[in-house]
């Protein structure tokens, strides 16, 4: 007679078990860490934007609502680069072009 295994026996099984814990686990772990380090590219996008912004206001004055929303646009970080070093250099609000 073929022995027959159930999926109940193979969850019961403490191999089994500690396989899944272990899986679960790193999977978990994976996801967090991932999850962290997304926010923090998030939380560096937004600071430059955010500086962007104070730069010009503090050279010119202010800033045009405009700029301010395709300055909030932008979500590359070497592009935001670029941006604040020109908001800092440029002689001109009209100069900074986004």
């Amino acid at each position: 007679m073929p022995l027959t295994i159930t999926q109940e026996m193979i969850q019961q099984d403490p191999f089994y078990k500690k396989g899944m814990e272990k899986g679960l686990k790193q999977g978990l772990e994976k996801g967090i860490k991932k999850g962290i380090e997304k926010g923090k590219e998030e939380g560096k996008i937004t600071t430059l934007q955010e500086n962007i912004i104070k730069a010009v206001k503090l050279r010119f004055g202010y800033v045009p609502e405009e700029i301010q929303e395709k300055i909030k646009s932008i979500k590359d970080e070497e592009v935001l680069n670029t941006l604040f070093e020109i908001a800092l250099t440029t002689d001109s609000i009209d100069k900074i072009k986004i």
